[in-house]
């Protein structure tokens, strides 16, 4: 199966924990790897504090926390699948192993002795669990190609660019957003808010070249949809964690980037233009999957 980051069990909570209980575990759990404890040269320890950050920010927003828990429950599922699988192909094995044993005993009886009804019996028995045994690879198959579908949700994010402009400057319309951020790639889907927008980008490499060039709009904040996407960035944030930590800086861009070592619980919420983003991708993620079972 493929690899799959468990943010409950990073965390040691169950799926159905509290904001409260996920943020108490955080706070345990984020002290033993603090770097101000553990050193700034720890590198192991900082990756495992970088985690635990962004498992309790997903988990704790609720717009975040719907996204994850799609992806998890079909990983959580296709696991069962393959597990049943796996159990019914042993006993498939066990019992043909017993009824081949069964004939050979029947076999090495006396002529006058011998069944042979018995023996056509387990041999169409075999051939009867051999069928079955091909359905049920075929279901599994199945069964991959929908959790397949599902994490393309998460590759949906990646497109994903949130466009903010910061108080007293003015709002920009459609066109001009259009216009300006055009430049960078074809805009598959744009929302406009008061202060907010959202750009989907036909192309991730699109997204990921406005995401580098943020700097460039001073009067603006451009960042990913989601942390999920920023999972690019995460080694240049391993790298420098010990800067990071003997500076102690409080910007909002390292808070973002996950350079602020507070062990409070992150705040920030999605906008409901993002909520609406996040339905539409699971809407389409549903149509895949109706689609696929219906062939």
């Amino acid at each position: 199966m493929e690899p799959h980051n468990d943010l409950y069990e990073l965390l040691g909570v169950p799926v159905t924990a509290t904001s409260q209980q996920i943020s108490k575990a955080y706070r345990k759990k984020a002290l033993k790897v603090h770097p101000d404890k553990v050193g700034p040269d720890n590198e192991a320890a900082a990756a495992q504090f970088l985690q635990l950050t962004h498992a309790v920010d997903t988990l704790t927003d609720a717009a975040k926390r719907a996204a994850y828990d799609d992806l998890h429950k079909a990983h959580v599922a296709k696991r069962e699948r393959v597990e049943k699988l796996d159990e019914a192909r042993k006993k498939a094995k066990r019992d043909l192993e017993e009824r081949e044993t069964r004939g050979a005993q029947l076999y090495g009886q006396s002529n006058d002795s011998f069944n042979e009804a018995e023996v056509k019996r387990l041999r169409e028995e075999g051939l009867k669990r051999l069928a079955e045994m091909m359905k049920e690879d075929e279901l599994e198959r199945e069964a991959r190609d929908v959790a397949s579908n599902a994490n393309s949700t998460a590759n949906d994010l990646d497109h994903s660019i949130s466009l903010k402009w910061k108080a007293g400057q003015v709002k920009l319309t459609v066109d001009q957003i259009e216009t300006l951020f055009s430049a960078f790639g074809e805009i598959d889907v744009l929302r406009v808010k008061k202060k907010s927008a959202l750009l989907v980008y036909k192309n991730a490499s699109d997204a990921e070249k406005i995401y580098n060039k943020r700097d460039s709009f001073k009067d603006y904040e451009i960042d990913w949809l989601t942390p999920r996407a920023k999972k690019t960035a995460e080694p240049a944030i391993v790298e420098n964690i010990a800067t990071a930590a003997a500076v102690g800086s409080k910007t909002e861009k390292d808070k973002t980037s996950g350079f602020s070592f507070s062990i409070g619980s992150p705040s920030s919420k999605f906008e409901s233009v993002e909520n609406d983003t996040l339905r539409r991708m699971r809407e389409r993620e549903k149509a895949r999957s109706e689609a696929m079972l219906n062939k």
